[in-house]
């Protein structure tokens, strides 16, 4: 699949992980989160997730794409922030 000259890539998001289809893939391939890395949609480590990705994309060769992101119906959440003070806004 390719937009512009570009491959795309779609990543189809669930509460456990990831799904991506398109580029060069011959199937859709799963990326499911480390409970110790994402935890309820959050992530608890960041650099933790982005040497996951970077290793992720490196074994499936997947390279500057177009990214659509579709969210499933597990990815519904409510988050109640705390209120800032205004000196922080």
């Amino acid at each position: 699949m390719a937009i512009f000259g570009k491959s795309a890539l779609l990543f189809y998001l669930l509460r456990t992980g990831f799904i991506v289809y398109g580029s060069n893939l011959s199937e859709p391939v799963s990326f499911p989160y480390d409970q110790e890395t994402v935890k309820n949609l959050e992530v608890s480590n960041k650099e933790a997730l982005k040497a996951q990705l970077l290793a992720f994309f490196q074994q499936f060769n997947l390279k500057e794409a177009d990214v659509a992101i579709v969210l499933s119906e597990q990815v519904i959440f409510h988050k109640v922030f705390p209120e800032l003070e205004k000196d922080r806004l």
